[in-house]
This record gives structure tokens, sequence and C-alpha cells, in this order.
């Protein structure tokens, strides 16, 4: 059986590792700061999205300032959210110019973050970045309308769209008990009465667009995590926008030497 190889990883996602991005600021590459996540597909995803907020209207006025550029700003990962969150402690602690996006996952009281120093965030009050676009405006409650909108352009044809939303929705009760037992009662307080994962709902799609339930491939649940990143860019509850712009606006100012 042939052994996957580290260097058989894409040269693009291997550039894109926060530890060889700080190894090329050493050997002379310039970087005025990182903006860092816990996963290659979040961090290219953030890349993407940033890059077309930036060049829209609403840029300098959603930012508040004209400081805030991207130049010199690198978008980087470290694999896995606890790796990514010792990484950013290490790097603050060393007085590099960084800020970290993570999943809040089962942790809604930010527990995890509170020894890693300033500039981290998770994506509270939703469980994953990609999912942080179906958290409605106003409160920590769950855009119903909005989720089903996605699922219907995602699958067209679907008449059972409650049956995908509760699917995925007691598949990430499964997973957040798994990660702790008591995330209910972080939940509750917090009033998050509806979590989801992307992944849960990508499975949930997948079995609604006929596949077994026990051997979903890889690729279909993939394929569908990518459309439902690709309808978060909208990010019509402006939820991405706010936590990217408290830390874009850290970051630059930093950057800026305010």
């Amino acid at each position: 059986m042939a052994v996957r190889r580290h260097n058989s990883i894409p040269i693009e996602q291997k550039s894109l590792e926060f530890g060889r991005a700080l190894a090329q600021t050493v050997m002379g590459k310039s970087s005025e700061g990182f903006f860092h996540f816990e996963a290659y597909a979040d961090c290219e995803w953030g890349r993407k999205f940033v890059k077309r907020w930036s060049a829209s209207e609403a840029w300098l006025q959603d930012l508040e300032s004209s400081q805030t550029d991207l130049d010199g700003i690198r978008f980087v990962f470290t694999e896995t959210k606890s790796a990514a969150i010792e990484m950013h402690r290490r790097q603050r602690t060393a007085g590099q110019n960084v800020c970290t996006v993570v999943d809040m996952d089962h942790d809604a009281r930010g527990k995890s973050l509170k020894e890693a120093g300033e500039g981290i965030a998770s994506t509270f009050p939703a469980c994953t970045l990609a999912t942080l676009q179906f958290i409605e405006q106003e409160n920590n409650g769950l855009n119903r309308t909005h989720l089903k909108d996605v699922i219907q352009r995602i699958l067209p044809r679907l008449v059972e769209v409650e049956d995908v939303i509760e699917t995925a929705i007691l598949g990430t009760k499964s997973r957040l008990e798994k990660g702790n037992a008591h995330y209910k009662n972080q939940f509750e307080r917090k009033r998050i009465s509806d979590p989801l994962n992307d992944h849960e709902i990508a499975k949930a799609l997948a079995i609604a667009d006929g596949q077994s339930k026990n051997e979903i491939e890889k690729r279909v649940q993939k394929d569908f995590e990518e459309k439902l990143r690709a309808h978060a860019v909208v990010d019509k509850n402006e939820r991405i926008r706010g936590l990217f712009g408290d830390l874009l606006r850290s970051l630059t100012s930093a950057k800026n030497g305010n």
C-alpha cells in the first residue's frame, strides 16, 4: 500500500503553512503581518473573501479606516485547531504581528483561547467558519430561511429540505458531545439552540443526493463543503466581515506602528 508522504502535499498548500512562511521571513521574504487559520481550506477561502471585499466600495466603510490595507499581510494556516492556537500563542510571545481565526466547535466560552493572548478569535456563535453565514444578524439563532435557500440552490430538486437540516443538526450535536459532554450547558447560556457544522451539512446533503449513509465518498462530501463555502462569500448577515474586520484592524494597526 502506498504511503502518503508530506512532500506529496500540493506546493501551493505548502507555501501557506505558517511555519514555512515564518522561515521565509527569516530568509528575507518580506511580511508585515499574518492572517492565520486552522486549515488550508479556511485560509484559501479567507484570502479570496478578503480580496473580494477589499475591492468593493464597502471596504473603507466597513473597516472605518483608510489605514487598513493588505500590503505585506500574508494568509497562512496551521493544521488543526489546537496546533493553530499554540502557534498563535508562541508567535505573539515572540513578537510576531499575527491574528488567528479558529472554529468555535464546542467551546462557546472561548476557554481554549484564553492563554493564547490577543489577536485570536473563534467563529462564535457558529461552530465553523462556513456556517457563520447561517447565524441571525441580531442574535445567536439559526437563520433557517437563509439555510433553506442555500440548500435549495445546491440541490434544486430537493423536496425534504427540513430533513437535511435536522440530520445536520443531529450530526453536529453528536460531534459536539464527543468534544465536550457538557457542551449543552454552554450553548444554552449563549442561546445557541441549533448548532451546525459544515461537515455535517455536507454529509446530510450527500445522503439526500443518494449517497449511502455509511459510505459517503470523501470526494462528494468535499464537493458539498466547497459549495457551502462558496455561498458564504455573500456574507448576507455581515458576520464574517465583523469577525475579520476586528482582526484586520489589529493587524494593520500594528503594521502601521499605531
